[in-house]
């Protein structure tokens, strides 16, 4: 395995993501969302009050791991698979890997990997 050969595939699937509008909506997305929280903007209601539970402040560590655990997986895993779904399909039709694994050094490992890295 050729330490280069998949760092350049890490490169090049680096870059193209960098490029994407989808990227930096999921960036704006979280940073607003990490920003409203901050400051007690933004919440995710859980439970109710009224039924003899105690009510933590809205920016406390245990509200905010209950919120960010809600918004990463909400998020994340939307987004992730979206990026992640959409590469099969333009490995395969814009960038033709099949036969440049077969025409090149480049093995399918490398190539996993650096997508996986």
């Amino acid at each position: 395995m050729s330490l280069s050969r998949l760092g350049r595939i890490f490169w090049l699937d680096l870059t193209r993501h960098l490029r994407r509008p989808l990227f930096w909506i999921w960036l704006l997305v979280l940073l607003l969302l990490a920003w409203g929280m901050s400051t007690g903007s933004v919440r995710i209601q859980t439970g109710d009050t009224q039924v003899g539970g105690t009510r933590a402040w809205i920016t406390s560590e245990f509200a905010l791991a209950q919120i960010l655990s809600a918004t990463i997986f909400t998020f994340y895993v939307f987004f992730v698979a979206a990026l992640a779904g959409t590469t099969v399909v333009q490995d395969e039709d814009e960038w033709r890997v099949g036969p440049l694994l077969h025409a090149t050094p480049l093995t399918a490992g490398e190539y996993i990997g650096g997508k996986a890295l």
